[in-house]
């Protein structure tokens, strides 16, 4: 029976440490989001959680090469004065400052 709980404390250790290593920090004003893409109207947006709040955002300036559907990504931004595409329904549009593809 100790070898069973032994056991079964060693893989939860295990299963743990693996999920560290795969989990990035996040540097002071970074936001993880996952890009979405919709219909024309919107095109690519974001979905961040952002002071607790799951937001959908129209970046002004995303980069194509992380326009692909379900991308994660890590990024800063500014609030933007960009008009938001008729039709499109998002809680922000911004500026990206910084962006980067999350590491898996």
């Amino acid at each position: 029976m100790k070898k069973v709980y032994s056991f079964a404390l060693l893989l939860i250790l295990l299963a743990g440490c693996s999920l560290q290593k795969n989990a990035l920090p996040l540097a002071e004003g970074e936001v993880k989001g996952e890009i979405q893409i919709n219909d024309d109207t919107c095109g690519a947006i974001i979905v961040a959680k952002i002071n607790g709040k799951k937001m959908r955002l129209y970046p002004v300036n995303l980069q194509e090469s992380l326009q692909q559907n379900g991308n994660e990504i890590v990024f800063t931004y500014v609030q933007s004065r960009a008009p938001q595409p008729e039709g499109c329904v998002i809680d922000m549009v911004i500026a990206l400052e910084s962006s980067r593809t999350m590491k898996r």
